[in-house]
């Protein structure tokens, strides 16, 4: 009987050894897990700003770098791209160009416009900065998304003076 309670009390620290071992590659999953969750999260955002502003540039309804970013009531296009983004992106972060079918002197309907939104994710959870410890520098703790969208516009913007031409999206 001694020896079999014996035998029992050496594998006592056995599982305690095992959680200290598996501990830091459940916590690198975990961090990916919600670090994925956030990417992709922003990265949705992004692309839906751009599918916004472009429809709502397409209307329209504003011209691109009219005054202040956010105007009140009538935004401009890249306004409209911060405020859709719930102000995770800047007016800098968005390029907005009108493209001709024909070398006319106005963008009439049925020319393009097309809004282009670059972001500089930056990650949330101490992952990215792991990753760059481990790495060296190699692996940087930022990712750039970019995103394009564009629409043919249903009447021509609404004023043609200092607009932008784009070459589009490829």
């Amino acid at each position: 009987m001694s020896g079999r309670l014996g035998r029992f009390r050496r594998e006592d620290g056995q599982t305690m050894v095992e959680f200290v071992l598996l501990f830091p590659l459940l916590l690198v999953l975990a961090l990916m897990l919600v670090e994925f969750g956030f990417a992709l999260n922003a990265y949705i955002t992004v692309n839906n700003a751009s599918t916004e502003a472009a429809r709502y540039a397409a209307v329209g309804s504003a011209v691109n770098g009219a005054g202040p970013c956010d105007s009140g009531a009538t935004p401009s296009i890249e306004g409209l791209a911060v405020r859709v983004s719930s102000d995770l992106l800047a007016c800098s972060d968005v390029d907005v160009g009108y493209i001709k079918r024909m070398p006319e002197a106005q963008y009439v309907r049925g020319d393009a416009v097309g809004v282009e939104i670059e972001y500089v994710y930056q990650m949330v959870t101490p992952l990215g900065d792991l990753m760059t410890l481990l790495s060296f520098g190699t692996v940087p703790n930022t990712l750039t998304m970019t995103a394009c969208a564009e629409a043919r516009l249903e009447r021509g913007p609404v004023s043609q003076a200092g607009l932008q031409t784009g070459s589009g999206c490829s």
